[in-house]
């Protein structure tokens, strides 16, 4: 009798499974779907028995299906939409556990089925919404006295905040907090002249947390929150580690708004800090972008400025004034901004410097731009950018994607806990 072993029933978006197909007869093909109906998503994958008649998701690749790989999460890396007019995906902020049911089918014959539970949460994590003089988001501490390290996660160019990743640090024993610095509730609309001093202060309401630990603070993001975090972990000696997902290494322009590229993204001590502005075409805009029905690539835009002698000295992070190791990761397939080469900017500047704590990139080949943690559908390779409305290509294909997503979470959790929780 064929039947389906997935384990563990219940588990975090992080955790892998072990998903094998027991009894079938060798040399038969049996066909393995994954539905997640929350999301209107699906999967699936046809393998070939061997002599002992065992599929073992870990050790073998389909012979057909959505992807041809060894991936042991392929089919949950890997599901899509169903049709056209998917039901909306699950937001950054949508916590709910959802279930996945796979389906195994034999002649497409349906001969066993097993519905297994995702969380991104752990029992006993407390969610506070952080409504405090200016400071808005969301702070998740994780269960026990403490005290427990920190990381304040801050958002691209698309602003808002971003509750998902908050809750998988949460889930090994990091307060989390997810700040909104602009394009959430009554925060500013744009990033444009974003002051430096809001970080300041929401670190310092961290420290005051009676389980966090005030020694222990990191910074995290990614695109322009990589960026960001560059910028901050040079500024602010209390940041104990930084964190930079495809980061760049210059201070660009502002964004959004009729004239966001005239103005600076950050200010400090209420001055601009100096940045370069992209020679970006007026014309590449929502409607262009519409009638061009293709994604933008923004890569050939940065590679382009530079080239520009300017964009070296007056946008340059100095990085090397950071007091804490340092983790970058890019895709080298980036087509929103060139991540890799910026990555590599970085390195051999703070090589140069002489800079006295560790660092490291983490480069993903045929990865783009949307790098993220955990075992979760793939993002797109192009999406309607929510802030200017222009659809922009991502990069990336599905296989290097996916190892990068599971490979740059197990990076980050390993630098927090060499570095932190020493």
């Amino acid at each position: 009798m064929t039947y389906l072993h997935i384990s563990p029933r219940e588990s975090l978006v992080d955790e892998p499974l072990e998903i094998r197909i027991m009894g079938a007869q060798p040399g038969t093909t049996v066909t393995l779907e994954a539905h997640l109906s929350l999301q209107n998503l699906s999967s699936q994958a046809a393998f070939k028995t061997g002599e002992e008649g065992i599929i073992d998701l870990s050790r073998q690749a389909p012979i057909s299906g959505s992807y041809d790989w060894i991936d042991p999460m392929g089919l949950i890396r890997t599901m899509t939409p169903v049709d056209a007019q998917p039901k909306p995906h699950s937001n950054d902020q949508d916590l709910r556990p959802f279930k996945i049911e796979f389906v195994l089918l034999q002649d497409n014959q349906v001969i066993d089925s097993q519905t297994i539970t995702r969380r991104w949460l752990v029992a006993g994590i407390k969610r506070e919404v952080l409504h405090e003089g200016d400071l808005r988001g969301v702070c998740f501490f994780p269960p026990g006295k403490g005290p427990f390290p920190a990381v304040i996660i801050v958002s691209g160019s698309g602003g808002g905040i971003n509750e998902q990743r908050a809750a998988l640090f949460a889930n090994h024993g990091y307060v989390s907090l997810t700040l909104g610095y602009f394009a959430y509730q009554d925060r500013p609309r744009y990033l444009t002249e974003i002051p430096l001093e809001y970080f300041e202060q929401a670190a310092r309401w961290l420290q005051k947390q009676p389980v966090v630990d005030k020694e222990k603070l990191v910074i995290t993001g990614a695109s322009r929150g990589g960026e960001l975090s560059l910028l901050l972990g040079a500024a602010f000696p209390f940041f104990k580690a930084v964190i930079a997902n495809v980061p760049s290494s210059q201070v660009w322009s502002g964004f959004g708004g009729e004239d966001g590229y005239s103005k600076p993204a950050w200010t400090h001590h209420g001055e601009p800090v100096l940045f370069y502005a992209p020679d970006y075409d007026e014309e590449m805009d929502a409607e262009s972008s519409q009638e061009a029905q293709e994604p933008i690539p923004l890569t050939p835009m940065f590679l382009e400025s530079m080239k520009d002698e300017e964009f070296i000295h007056t946008s340059t992070i100095p990085v090397e004034n950071t007091q804490a190791p340092i983790l970058l990761i890019s895709g080298e397939d980036d087509q929103m901004w060139p991540s890799t080469i910026f990555c590599e900017r970085i390195i051999e500047r703070l090589k140069e410097k002489n800079f006295a704590y560790p660092y490291k990139h983490c480069s993903y080949p045929g990865a783009g731009h949307m790098i993220v943690g955990g075992y979760m559908p793939l993002s797109p390779d192009h999406a309607v950018h929510p802030v200017d409305g222009v659809d922009y290509a991502y990069g990336g294909n599905p296989q290097d994607q996916s190892l990068a997503n599971a490979d740059s979470w197990e990076q980050q959790l390993q630098f927090l806990e060499e570095y932190l929780r020493t």
